[in-house]
């Protein structure tokens, strides 16, 4: 969320919907078609719009959008400045480095996001298809037992692709 920011987090969120239709079709064989496929077809298309429409630059707020763009600015190029302090530089950050480091977090960003709704709707077609053979605490410590240790893999890859983080 913090790398990608609100909206778009929303928006990618919002495919979750349409890729549990697809997998419900394609993998549990289910029928997906009619009146409430289009009725929450349109919901959710419409919400979401709502959402990535809304006015930014003519909000009642859009000192505290520059604020929170500038602490992110400056978040970044601490971050590359450490790194930089770490190598022995000692010089200030380029501006095609903070770019680059920007444009990175983006793509990370985007990833999570992706991975996180993709994840999501496989678990529940998991859940779905073996849900007569468990109890609901055992499906939930499946799915939650799951990811707390996917995400605990995930955050001991990265310290240790990091250089062991901070």
């Amino acid at each position: 969320l913090k790398a990608l920011g609100a909206k778009k987090t929303v928006f990618v969120d919002a495919l979750k919907p349409f890729l549990a239709a697809a997998l419900a079709r394609f993998i549990l064989h289910e029928e997906v078609l009619g009146l409430p496929l289009v009725a929450g077809t349109l919901l959710t298309t419409a919400g979401v719009l709502l959402v990535a429409l809304e006015k930014s630059a003519g909000d009642a707020e859009p000192a505290r959008d520059a604020a929170i763009d500038e602490v992110e600015l400056q978040e970044v190029q601490s971050l590359v400045v450490e790194e930089d302090a770490a190598q022995g530089d000692g010089s200030e950050p380029s501006a095609s480095t903070v770019a680059n480091s920007q444009r990175t977090s983006q793509r990370v960003g985007w990833l999570c996001a992706i991975a996180n709704v993709t994840l999501d709707c496989y678990g529940a077609v998991l859940t779905k298809q073996h849900a007569s053979e468990l109890s609901t605490w055992e499906i939930n410590a499946m799915r939650f037992g799951s990811s707390g240790l996917f995400l605990l893999v995930v955050c001991l890859l990265a310290r240790l692709w990091g250089g062991g983080g901070r």
